[in-house]
């Protein structure tokens, strides 16, 4: 069985229902999503390894992270950390904020917050296919958010070194 990825940036459509309010959310289906769900869909990817760290399982392709149960305690319990670009994030979060968020922590990588009671398997697993192609693509090497810059400015040495080709109070050579 060939593997392809999904076309496009967004969770097909179809995955998508209107209610009375006109708010767009995941069709919830009658099969209930848990981490064992989530296990079992990523675990079906191709190259997909599962590792137990000291905060748990995490999903890896090639060496990258796929997802992993969101550990930092500004994240709210049964949440899944997931990875995938930042225009598809926001775009996600402007969907539905129900299911899909994201806590100060998170900003500057590019992964989303999935609230797992409220996904559907089958938008978890489109997700999940959609941050397996985002993983395996040469966009997502080292793709962070705008940094936070702290301490000393750009071209500037640390104390206690001098920079090439400039001589100290005592290199005069006399």
């Amino acid at each position: 069985m060939a593997f392809e990825p999904l076309a496009g940036n967004v969770i097909a459509m179809s995955l998508w229902t209107t209610d009375q309010a006109s708010t767009r959310r995941p069709v919830m289906s009658s099969d209930a999503v848990d981490f064992e769900s989530v296990r079992e869909i990523a675990m079906a990817l191709p190259g997909v390894q599962e590792s137990l760290g000291a905060w748990g399982r995490a999903f890896k392709v090639r060496g990258k992270l796929l997802a992993c149960k969101a550990v930092n305690r500004s994240a709210e319990a049964g949440t899944l950390a997931v990875r995938i670009d930042f225009a598809h994030r926001a775009r996600l979060i402007a969907a539905d904020p129900r299911v899909f968020y994201l806590t100060a922590h998170y900003e500057s990588y590019p992964m989303i917050l999935v609230r797992v009671s409220r996904i559907s398997r089958e938008a978890l697993s489109e997700l999940l296919e959609k941050s397996w192609a985002f993983v395996t693509s040469n966009a997502a090497g080292g793709a962070k958010g705008p940094k936070k810059t702290v301490g000393r400015g750009k071209g500037t040495p640390a104390k206690g070194t001098r920079r090439k080709g400039k001589a100290g109070p005592n290199a005069s050579g006399k």
